[in-house]
C-alpha cells in the first residue's frame, strides 16, 4: 500500500498548527466511521507514513488500534495523549483549570476506569456525588466530557456517552451587574492604574486579560478607537477570546481618563502599569478593585468582569441593539450577549408603559 498524503491534514489552534491524521473506514459492524488524531511525528513525511499505517490496519479488520482501543484507562489516555498532546494546544487559564479539575476530581473518580466503560450513568453518578457536597459539578463533568471527545478526535474510541439532560445544569440566576452610576462612583475614587482599568471595563467592555494586555498603540484618540488584538492568559499573551479582534469607539468619558495616561508613552508600552512598571496579574486587579469597594462601603462587592456587564447592560437600556452590543462586546452569539443584559424592574416597568401607553384622547 502506498503513502496516502490525503490522510494527512492541518489543524491550527490557538496559533499552532499541527498535523493530523484524518480518513473514514468501514468498521466490522458495516458503519462508516471517522479516524482522527494528531500524528506522533510533526513532520509530513513521518505523518504521512503513520496515516498509511493506521488506514491500512483498518481497511484490513475494520478496527484501527483494536488492543489500545480495549485496554486503555483514562489515566493512560490522559499521561500519555491528552496531557502533552492536547493540553499544550488551550490557553494557559484553561491548562491550569483542566490539571486542577484532573487531580481534584476526575483521576480520582475514572482515571482506573477503561474509556469504554464511561457511560451515561458514569455522568449521572459523578454529577450527584459532587452535589452532595455542595459543590457545582458542571466544570468537572464538562471536563469529563472534553476528555473523551479528545478520545475520539485521537481516534482511540469511536463514540462516547452522551451526558444525560439535566446533569450540566445552566444557571438559572443572572449574572449581577452595578448600575452605571455605581461604577462611575467607584472611577470617581480610584487612582493610577486602577482608575484606568475600571474605566476599559465600563466604558469599552473589556475582559480582564484584554484590560491587562492593551499596549498604548491600540488606542487611537485622534481616530477615536481602541483595537482589541490580544489578551493576556495568566502572563501569556494570546489572541482575543474566540480569536476574533474588534473595534470599541471611545467615548468621551473614557478619552478624559486616557488621554493623559498615554501622553508621550511609546507605543508598544502596556497602558496598564504598576508603579515598579509591571504589568498587574488578575488577581492583583481584582484585589486593588476588592478594596476599593471595601474602604467606600459599596453596598456590594463587584468583580472586574461585571464592569463589563454593567456595560453590556447599559447599552441595551439606552436601546442600542443587542446586535451591536454583541459585536462591540466581542461575543461569539446573541445568546452569550443576552447573558449580560440585566432588566430591572424599572425597566420592566418603562417598558410596559411605553408598550400599552394611550393616545392622547382615548
Amino acid at each position: 500500500m502506498g503513502i496516502h498524503t490525503s490522510l494527512v491534514k492541518k489543524r491550527v489552534r490557538n496559533r499552532v498548527t499541527r498535523l493530523i491524521i484524518d480518513f473514514y473506514y468501514t468498521n466490522k459492524s458495516g458503519e462508516r466511521v471517522r479516524f482522527v488524531r494528531y500524528a506522533e511525528l510533526q513532520t509530513r513525511d513521518g505523518a504521512e507514513r503513520e496515516a498509511a499505517r493506521y488506514h491500512e490496519r483498518a481497511i484490513l479488520t475494520g478496527d484501527s488500534e483494536p488492543e489500545e482501543r480495549s485496554t486503555m484507562t483514562l489515566s493512560s489516555f490522559y499521561e500519555s495523549v491528552f496531557k502533552p498532546k492536547v493540553l499544550p494546544l488551550y490557553r494557559k487559564n484553561t491548562r491550569i483549570r483542566y490539571e486542577a479539575l484532573w487531580r481534584q476530581r476526575v483521576e480520582r473518580e475514572f482515571g482506573e476506569k477503561r474509556l469504554d466503560e464511561i457511560d451515561e450513568g458514569s455522568f449521572r453518578g459523578f454529577a450527584r456525588a459532587i452535589e452532595l457536597e455542595k459543590r457545582k459539578a458542571k466544570g468537572p463533568v464538562a471536563f469529563l466530557r472534553t476528555l473523551l471527545r479528545e478520545a475520539i478526535q485521537q481516534g482511540i474510541i469511536e463514540t462516547a456517552p452522551r451526558v444525560p439532560p439535566g446533569v450540566i445544569k445552566d444557571a438559572k440566576k443572572l449574572p449581577g451587574a452595578p448600575t452605571l452610576a455605581e461604577v462611575e462612583y467607584l472611577i470617581l475614587n480610584a487612582s493610577g492604574w486602577l482608575r484606568l482599568a475600571l474605566a476599559l471595563g465600563v466604558y469599552a467592555g473589556l475582559r480582564s486579560g484584554e484590560i491587562r494586555a492593551l499596549r498604548v498603540g491600540d488606542i487611537d484618540l485622534d481616530c477615536g478607537v481602541i483595537r482589541i488584538v490580544r489578551t493576556l492568559s495568566e502572563d501569556e499573551e494570546e489572541e482575543p477570546k474566540g480569536e476574533k479582534e474588534r473595534t470599541v469607539p471611545v467615548v468621551p468619558q473614557l478619552a478624559e481618563i486616557l488621554g493623559p495616561a498615554i501622553k508621550g508613552k511609546a507605543p508598544e508600552g502596556r497602558v496598564i502599569l504598576t508603579s515598579r512598571g509591571t504589568t498587574p496579574r488578575r488577581q492583583h486587579v481584582l484585589g486593588k478593585l476588592v478594596d476599593l469597594q471595601r474602604r467606600l462601603g459599596t453596598r456590594r462587592t463587584w468583580s472586574v468582569h461585571a464592569l463589563r456587564h454593567a456595560f453590556c447592560s447599559h447599552l441595551v437600556r439606552i436601546g442600542i441593539g443587542v446586535e451591536a452590543v454583541r459585536a462591540l462586546a466581542g461575543h461569539s452569539s446573541i445568546r452569550v450577549t443576552n447573558r449580560y443584559v440585566h432588566a430591572t424592574g424599572a425597566d420592566l416597568q418603562g417598558a410596559m408603559e411605553r408598550g400599552f401607553r394611550r393616545a392622547a384622547g382615548d
